[in-house]
């Protein structure tokens, strides 16, 4: 038995313990580096051992957008949250979780039908009216620096491409021109 099926019995038959939480970091391109996910990681056992609660698992995705859905130790994390393998998912911040609203809003609708709750190191807010309030606020704004850093980046690769910049990461056998350094 694992200890994630450990915890689960232990909640079934009334054994008291100790929140079952688990972590979830993610950085989000191939220009980051593991230090960011042990950096986040470091944080969330940091913020499970002060609220008491017993870190049962991490998941973690490198180099995956968080406006997608396939995230494959996401797509773990709800499969999880589906057998009531923990009650709490922890981030470092809520831009690790979604950066989507859309996203944000259906996958958290989903853990609360497991009861589970979602709490950011960086950003403690509340599940009351205010908490739900501040949590679609943050959610706009993190879509909406996503779109702007899609928006930025196109304004950028434009007139290097224009100028003839092989812009698709490494340049093909057949390309002849020079490498952007964008």
């Amino acid at each position: 038995m694992n200890l994630l099926e450990r915890y689960r019995n232990d909640r079934v038959w009334g054994v008291i313990c100790l929140k079952r939480a688990v972590a979830y970091a993610r950085y989000s391109t191939d220009k980051q580096y593991d230090t960011s996910i042990e950096k986040q990681l470091e944080d969330i056992r940091e913020y499970c051992k002060r609220k008491g609660y017993r870190l049962v698992k991490e998941y973690v995705d490198r180099a995956e957008s968080a406006s997608k859905e396939d995230r494959p130790a996401f797509q773990e994390l709800l499969q999880d949250a589906r057998r009531q393998m923990f009650d709490v998912v922890v981030v470092h911040k809520l831009n690790r979780f979604a950066r989507n609203r859309y996203l944000s809003v259906v996958a958290s609708h989903e853990l609360r039908k497991y009861n589970v709750s979602i709490e950011s190191v960086l950003e403690p807010i509340g599940e009351d009216p205010i908490g739900q309030l501040l949590w679609g606020i943050l959610d706009a704004v993190n879509e909406f620096e996503r779109l702007q850093t899609i928006q930025e980046v196109k304004m950028k690769m434009r007139p290097l491409a224009a100028k003839g910049f092989w812009m698709g990461g490494k340049n093909p056998f057949w390309f002849q021109g020079e490498e952007s350094e964008s």
